[in-house]
């Protein structure tokens, strides 16, 4: 008996279930064992190495502020924008 969804059979070719078996796989791997423990213990044995970057890297690649400290440190030095005053109506008549 064969289900069809749309154009696509539910039995469908063995081959495609093959590989759609080899992502999951793949998948799951990688989220337990790559992400969940290897990951992690690496961090923990290099410590502070992990976030080294070596100085050529570091200026040519450009300075990103995220937090916008930068910003708000240059906003906080200049001085208020005064209000000019409101015009005055003519009295003329035109």
């Amino acid at each position: 008996m064969v289900f069809v969804f749309g154009s696509f059979a539910l039995n469908g070719d063995p081959t495609v279930k093959q590989f759609g078996i080899g992502l999951a796989a793949a998948v799951i791997l990688d989220a337990t064992v790559v992400r969940c423990l290897l990951v992690p213990a690496r961090m923990a044995r290099l410590g502070t190495a992990n976030w080294y970057l070596p100085r050529w890297l570091g200026r040519l690649l450009p300075r990103l502020n995220i937090e916008g400290e930068q910003y708000f440190k240059a906003r906080d030095q200049t001085p208020p924008v005064t209000q000019l005053p409101a015009p005055q109506a003519s009295t003329a008549a035109s």
